[in-house]
């Protein structure tokens, strides 16, 4: 995000994470709004900035969000964030805002999304690791058809002291094809069926390779003629009309 002067904040998403890592260079005050927020905790569970102008130096708060479900309003879930920022940030309440002042320029907030509140000092432990990259792997062993594939999140580590491992939710492609999720810290709800999280920076699945894949691809050789396979599908089609 940017103005005419400068970049003002860089967040970054991470396909299979909780969290959402956003660096804020010289811009020293943000500001959080939510007409959703129910709650402001403290790492132990604890009503914070309860007042209009409370304000605290902290370096990691938790929100409560209450959100509806239908479009009558008559159900509500609830969901929590874990806010993790350099030390001595100071959170102030104004309305129906939080101002978060970084105590110096290059400031960072992670916001790892929980299921608990009393998840905060987990998520606060491992929210200075910044995942910067991820790479895809893959092994493939020729005496028992079986391919490994590896992925891999690379991270900065903001504060000295902390955990420099992210957590990856696997998809159920993946969990069902690895033993890194068969005790997961926690189950994520989503389209394509329940994620599986594990505190990690790598992990692994190993499946069975038939020989086939689930297309076709053009192969790369000089025997391969475009014009002779047409012709080849062309009689097939009209031997079925």
């Amino acid at each position: 995000l940017a103005d005419d002067n400068h970049v003002a904040m860089t967040s970054t998403f991470v396909k299979g994470s909780p969290y959402i890592y956003t660096e804020y260079g010289d811009t020293k005050s943000v500001y959080i709004s939510s007409s959703a927020i129910t709650s402001i905790f403290d790492g132990n569970g604890n009503e914070i900035l309860a007042k209009n102008l409370d304000s605290m130096k902290a370096d990691h708060i938790g929100l409560e969000i209450t959100d509806s479900d239908n479009k009558s309003k008559t159900k509500t879930s609830k969901s929590y964030y874990c806010l993790t920022v350099p030390e001595n940030t100071t959170f102030k309440k104004i309305g129906s805002y939080i101002k978060v002042t970084f105590p110096a320029d290059n400031g960072y907030m992670s916001i790892g999304t929980m299921q608990a509140k009393k998840q905060i000092e987990t998520f606060y432990r491992h929210g200075y690791a910044f995942v910067t990259d991820t790479t895809v792997d893959y092994e493939y062993n020729h005496d028992n058809s079986k391919i490994t594939t590896i992925y891999t999140a690379s991270t900065d580590l903001k504060r000295a002291g902390f955990s420099n491992e992210t957590m990856h939710c696997l998809f159920p492609h993946q969990w069902k094809h690895s033993t890194a999720a068969d005790s997961p810290v926690a189950t994520y709800t989503s389209i394509r069926g329940n994620m599986k999280s594990i505190w990690a920076n790598t992990y692994s699945t190993t499946q069975q390779f038939s020989g086939l894949l689930p297309t076709f691809a053009k192969p790369d050789s000089d025997m391969m003629d475009t014009e002779e396979m047409i012709d080849y599908l062309n009689q097939v089609v009209a031997s079925k009309v």
